[in-house]
């Protein structure tokens, strides 16, 4: 008798098993969608700098403007406005900006674009002159040296390219990392294609990185991402259709 007790509660343990490998609950769909989510990120490369050291920002000012454009900001207006992120990330510890040059004659070679953009190549200026040369088209600009700091590390990724015998520095900046899944519903299983399947529909939520905060704020429409996706159930349980 005890034997047969014994068969039966075996028995029943092995159908429970196959029925929870078969059942399948908005749990047990979040965790299987967090697998396939895990290490994700949302980043955004930005062009660094464009010259041969890799770290330099020109910023180009008129002649008659470089005075007035000096007054409030040591820096200059250009650099506060146009720049602001990079400003913010020193603030935060992430980054070190420092001026090297400071109101250097331009010939009008360029630049005239500013770090993050399409700046292209060093500006060319006349050796030994502090000032623009009278009878010529000049301009004037600032030279500054960008390096994050080892604060920064963790969150970018430098990569480098060369176009037109130039060397492009671009960063990589994560903002957010893969936290979450959040199954908001789940179908009722059916056939298709002689496989039962079952549809779950999920918000895969992001968190802000320390740096990333600087770019996004934590109600960011960026940080969840509504999706959906396909189960199909196998002999041993119900698996992420491939697609």
């Amino acid at each position: 008798m005890k034997k047969l007790i014994l068969f039966v509660l075996l028995l029943s343990s092995v159908v429970l098993n196959c029925d929870s490998s078969k059942s399948m609950s908005r749990d047990k769909a979040a965790a299987i969608l967090k697998s396939a989510w895990d290490g994700k990120k949302i980043a955004n490369t930005f062009q660094m700098a464009s010259c041969p050291n890799g770290k330099n920002l020109y910023i180009n000012y008129s002649e008659s403007d470089y005075d007035e454009q000096h007054n409030s900001n040591a820096f200059g207006d250009q650099f506060v406005q146009a720049e602001a992120r990079w400003i913010e990330l020193e603030k935060k510890g992430f980054l070190k900006c420092s001026m090297l040059e400071k109101k250097v004659p331009n010939w009008g070679g360029g630049p005239d674009r500013f770090l993050g953009t399409d700046f292209k190549g060093e500006p060319q200026h006349f050796p030994g002159m502090s000032r623009c040369p009278e009878r010529w088209s000049c301009s004037y600009y600032d030279s500054f040296l960008l390096e994050f700091t080892p604060t920064a590390t963790p969150y970018v990724q430098f990569s480098k390219t060369v176009q037109f015998s130039v060397q492009n520095v671009d960063v990589t900046v994560t903002q957010a990392v893969f936290d979450k899944i959040l199954v908001v519903g789940l179908t009722e299983p059916s056939d298709m294609m002689g496989q039962k399947v079952i549809k779950a529909d999920y918000i895969a939520e992001y968190k802000l990185t320390p740096l990333g905060r600087v770019y996004l704020s934590d109600n960011s429409e960026e940080l969840k991402k509504t999706n959906s996706a396909i189960f199909v159930l196998y002999d041993d349980g119900w698996r992420l259709a491939q697609r």
